[in-house]
């Protein structure tokens, strides 16, 4: 079944309730205990589980990674960590305790207890990196079985594959794995079961025994030494004589047998398509979703150390059966903060994927509403209070988590480190937060507040107003607060590397120099391959934003919210600083209007070689700019997509209404015509500005002869322009 399948399936299971109680099974002291998303588990389609030797229990997911459960919490590793791939087909733990994880695709990987390494096919002697099955021999040795690649045995230090074509094993694609000592048995996908004893190779099949079938889906070997074998027609057992099979017809759940396990009280345990069956050797019980398993498509079983007895569902999630634990305690309410201008609805707003994601994983979510750029940030955190509160009466907490993008986490800081503040925020999560302003966009900025004089929040966004309020406030040290600052330079674009953005580093609306500028023993600063939000599609040409997909979340924040305030786990996340940032000028702004059908050519002048960007922006209507270099060759949108050196966007932001872009990787020095028109018919006037922006290593520093002077009294004002070499003292 290919992932598109499974999701669909995985869709039509998941009906689970977030915080059920564990369910009493009918005839014994034994209790069933369900975990989903809603406790900490990445995904509720698990394909595999593993115990380790401490009793920590590891779950492979399609689709959320590797999550480990250590009795109290759960913790998930996805792509982000380091795993080759979400997309998790199987997990392992080897006698020196490290976790193997087989991806569908990516290859594998092998966690140390401190990092992720990965293994393919392209930088190792595995066979394929298309992972189907793991198992681990007496002598320590790791089988891997493949989809379409036969099987890879990886000692520590080297690799040895075994096909068809160089050993006896009977296919290429293989299903299922099971180690007797140093025993491997080999279940295949139309071939039946293979033996390979370090010698030589044996195999049985329907016309060689009475195996039930040739598809073989899962392969235990019980303490006796027999073997049980998973097929779509019942559970063969092999005694080393002879074999036998068992069906629906002798008390088995269904004849589709997916998974099987031996328990510390020597029984056998199927997991079939309707639900585990238990076989004591005499009698069987069958277990379903009645019963208080977690669903009835059982995907993998296994058992730890204790006698508690493991079961992963397609859609469910993953069920104990043993004595009652205590389920994770749910976690804190999230309060979610819009950045400047933004719907006042979730479902409208850059936060609309978010929000889903953590409903899915157990949060009751909250967006605050009533903040405005009409509104300073005083103002606003006033609404922000209003909303905490509410969502400490509705759930009971005496504390929330925040998320606040952009400028929401200016908002945040305005609650947390003023009068305003009542003890109640366990953590702060800020993305693309501009902590020392728009430092990128000051010269549009500074129009804009010219503009619109009534709006402060346009103000506040300033570099100079973000200086003075960071002298006021201070991070509370018993709030830790999480910085997340996006690089477009560590996105891959296709493989072809960073989209040729030519900004300082940054999201391409906030510098990571004005995203990372706060310091404190609770401040974490962390870097991503990330953009800014980009209008309510929260993302540019389809790549990665902070809002979407949910890479930043499941790496930076799905641990770390459920873990709240009882702890911290995200020294190891903590991504590098960035060097220091290249500079840009700016030509002078072309300003102007135009109403309906007219256009109007500007000239703007370039006097230098390399990376240009031309601007055009504007709030309402629609507008369309091309340019003529100052050879005459005319540059659209049409023309961009054929040149590799030029690149175009069109978007729009929660600070930049409307934009259009230009980036020219060699500009020729000259005159360059920007050609703006207006495409609409509406009868109002529209207002723009257009510009160039070129990189420059010069810097311009003002200074003056005091800090506060009297009304009247005359300022000394220094210019000073530098180069990285010092200052230019010709200019």
């Amino acid at each position: 079944m290919g992932r598109k399948g499974l999701r669909g399936l995985m869709a039509l299971l998941a009906v689970v309730l977030c915080g059920a109680q564990p369910v009493r099974a009918r005839g014994g002291p034994p209790v069933w205990t369900t975990y989903t998303t809603c406790h900490g588990l990445a995904s509720n389609a698990v394909s595999s589980v593993a115990v380790d030797s401490d009793g920590h229990v590891w779950v492979g997911t399609f689709g959320g990674g590797v999550s480990r459960f250590d009795g109290r919490e759960w913790f998930t590793y996805s792509t982000g960590h380091g795993l080759a791939d979400d997309w998790v087909t199987a997990v392992a733990v080897d006698n020196d305790g490290d976790v193997w994880a087989g991806t569908y695709g990516e290859g594998l990987s092998r966690f140390d207890g401190a990092q992720w390494t990965t293994y393919t096919a392209a930088d190792s002697g595995l066979a394929n990196d298309w992972i189907t099955a793991l198992a681990v021999d007496r002598s320590g040795n790791l089988w891997v079985g493949t989809d379409g690649g036969g099987v890879s045995r990886f000692d520590g230090q080297s690799w040895q594959a075994f096909t068809p074509a160089n050993s006896g094993l009977a296919s290429f694609w293989v299903t299922a794995l099971a180690a007797d000592g140093n025993t491997l048995w080999v279940g295949t996908y139309d071939s039946g079961l293979s033996r390979y004893d370090g010698r030589a190779w044996g195999t049985y099949s329907t016309g060689n025994s009475a195996l039930a079938d040739d598809h073989v889906k899962a392969i235990a070997v019980d303490g006796e030494g027999w073997v049980w074998v998973g097929t779509d027609y019942g559970a063969s057992l092999f005694d080393g004589q002879n074999w036998r099979t068992y069906t629906t017809a002798d008390g088995l759940a269904d004849d589709h047998v997916k998974a099987i396990a031996r328990d510390s009280q020597g029984r056998r345990w199927f997991g079939t398509a309707q639900g585990v069956s238990v076989f004591d050797g005499i009698g069987w019980t069958t277990y379903t979703a009645r019963d208080g398993l977690a669903a009835n498509y059982v995907s993998t079983v296994a058992a730890d150390p204790a006698g508690d007895l493991w079961v992963g569902t397609l859609g469910g999630g993953v069920s104990m059966f043993g004595q009652p634990r205590e389920l994770p305690q749910p976690p804190l309410p999230v309060v979610l903060i819009h950045g400047w201008q933004d719907g006042e609805r979730v479902e409208e707003s850059q936060f609309k994927y978010m929000a889903r994601w953590l409903e899915r994983d157990g949060f009751d979510v909250y967006y605050a509403t009533g903040i405005s750029p009409e509104g300073n940030l005083y103002r606003n955190a006033q609404k922000l209070k209003e909303t905490i509160e509410r969502a400490k009466a509705n759930g009971g907490a005496s504390r929330v988590s925040l998320i606040a993008h952009s400028m929401g986490g200016l908002v945040a800081r305005t609650y947390v480190e003023s009068a305003l503040y009542g003890g109640d925020v366990a953590q702060v999560f800020m993305l693309g937060t501009p902590q020392a302003g728009l430092d990128l966009w000051h010269g549009y900025l500074l129009r804009q507040i010219v503009r619109k004089p009534g709006m402060p929040s346009l103000q506040e966004l300033a570099p100079a107003h973000t200086l003075l309020f960071n002298r006021a406030h201070h991070p509370r040290p018993d709030v830790p607060y999480f910085l997340i600052a996006g690089d477009y330079r560590d996105i891959d674009v296709n493989g072809h590397g960073p989209p040729p953005l030519h900004l300082p580093p940054g999201d391409g609306i906030v510098t990571l120099e004005s995203a990372h500028a706060l310091a404190g023993p609770g401040v974490y600063p962390i870097t991503t391959a990330d953009l800014h939000g980009w209008g309510t599609d929260v993302s540019l040409l389809g790549l990665p934003s902070y809002l979407w997909p949910d890479g930043t979340y499941n790496t930076y924040m799905r641990n770390q919210l459920r873990i709240g305030d009882r702890g911290y786990e995200m020294e190891d996340a903590v991504g590098e600083e960035s060097a220091t940032p290249v500079r840009q000028v700016h030509t002078p702004s072309i300003e102007g209007h135009l109403s309906a059908g007219q256009s109007v050519t500007e000239t703007v002048a370039v006097d230098s070689r390399g990376p240009a960007r031309f601007y055009l922006i504007w709030e309402e209507g629609d507008l369309s700019l091309t340019l003529i270099d100052p050879q005459g060759r005319r540059i659209d949108q049409r023309e961009a997509e054929k040149d590799e050196g030029v690149w175009h966007l069109s978007l729009g932001t929660d600070i930049v209404t409307h934009l259009e872009s230009y980036i020219v990787e060699e500009v020729s020095p000259g005159r360059w015509q920007m050609v703006i028109k207006r495409d609409d018919d509406s009868l109002a006037p529209v207002s723009f500005s257009a510009y160039a922006a070129l990189e420059s290593e010069l810097t311009l520093t003002l200074s003056t002869d005091g800090e506060r002077h009297r009304r009247g009294q005359e300022i000394i004002i220094t210019a000073t322009l530098a180069s990285p070499a010092g200052p230019v003292t010709e200019a």
